[in-house]
């Protein structure tokens, strides 16, 4: 239930087993869905960055099978999308592969995370959120979706067409926010990401689960395809962070706080995915840094209302730490922020640039 005026971008309901809200999904987008592959994968990856469409075609074949044996309900919903929609299983696997495309390109902005356990606000709650990062060309297409399962689950998600799961909350109090990890690797070493479940189809599986044991255990065993951080938050404040490479991946499970900003934290999985001896001193991030150094300030003082302050954070004009980014005529910024609580059940949308709206409540 939205208590405040509309968002700028729409929501869609839908209900019943994987594969019938995977059809009302798929009605529901019409041709947008084969738009967004043609212009906002094939068209922008052949203009920016020279990448073939066969390319792209070969790389989400090798990782249809394995959406279809690790994900299950990730493989009925697309089964659905596909036969109302009229596009492959391939097209569909296409465009869950964008942030594995994406991967390594030079990019100016970054998704920042972060996570806190009741002991950490003065509710008591808990609540875990992102400032969503990404080109303002994506800005036409994104909404927000709701769907319940044939048990009753609820589960509310950030989307855009065929991307259904790029971040969320259901009802039985499990909570996901995430951002990409280590750019800089792709961009110096030429690694490349390897057949598996891509990033945004695992979320979606994640999602589906009704525990937060059961979320991390789903993304800890499924083969995945690329990099990633996931912070995940439960009902009862636990939380977990999982830094992801194709050649390793590792849970953490903080007590009452953490946060993410692209850099992997854990040692061993630096040690594989870098080839870095354990030790060795992270990169400089200044806005993981600040991040860190806002949430620990306020330890134990946390509200919403300095939650959302934190998202809006300009960090006294030092761009490179600033949480929320924009600058007049750039191409991408922060698009969004949003925050999630499993304890409560509630989510907050705040439209981009934060630091100019106000943010606007949904139960979920």
């Amino acid at each position: 239930m939205n208590q405040n005026p509309p968002l700028p971008y729409p929501q869609v309901r839908v209900a019943g087993s994987a594969n019938e809200r995977g059809r009302a999904y798929g009605a529901w987008l019409g041709d947008r869905l084969s738009r967004f592959l043609e212009v906002e994968l094939f068209q922008w990856m052949k203009t920016e960055h020279g990448l073939e469409r066969e390319e792209m075609n070969r790389f989400a074949e090798t990782c249809i099978p394995y959406i279809q044996s690790q994900t299950p309900c990730t493989w009925q919903f697309l089964e659905g999308l596909s036969a109302v929609s009229g596009m492959s299983l391939l097209d569909l696997g296409v465009i869950l592969t964008h942030e594995e495309y994406y991967h390594g390109k030079p990019l100016s902005h970054h998704c920042t995370g972060f996570a806190v356990g009741p002991r950490e606000t003065t509710d008591g709650q808990t609540y875990i959120g992102q400032t969503w990062d990404w080109m303002y060309c994506m800005i036409p297409h994104r909404h927000l979706l709701h769907q319940t399962t044939t048990d009753g689950l609820r589960i509310f998600t950030y989307a855009f067409p065929g991307l259904w799961a790029s971040a969320g909350m259901n009802s039985q109090g499990v909570a996901l926010v995430w951002t990409g990890a280590a750019y800089e690797l792709s961009l110096k070493q030429g690694a490349k990401p390897r057949a598996g479940v891509p990033s945004y189809a695992l979320i979606a599986e994640i999602l589906e689960q009704t525990s937060f044991a059961a979320a991390v255990d789903c993304a800890m065993r499924t083969h995945h395809a690329g990099w990633f951080l996931f912070l995940l938050a439960g009902k009862n404040g636990e939380l977990a962070r999982i830094d992801g490479s194709p050649v390793a991946k590792g849970c953490r499970r903080p007590p009452s706080i953490v946060a993410s900003h692209w850099i992997y934290t854990d040692p061993e999985v630096r040690r594989l995915a870098h080839g870095e001896p354990v030790g060795t001193e992270l990169p400089a991030n200044p806005r993981y840094d600040r991040m860190c150094k806002l949430l620990l300030s306020q330890s134990g003082e946390l509200t919403r209302a300095k939650l959302f302050a934190l998202q809006a954070d300009h960090a006294h004009g030092e761009a490179p730490a600033a949480i929320c980014c924009h600058s007049p005529g750039a191409d991408a910024g922060t698009m969004e922020a949003f925050l999630f609580s499993p304890s409560l059940n509630q989510a907050w949308f705040t439209p981009g640039p934060p630091c100019q709206n106000q943010p606007q409540q949904f139960i979920v």
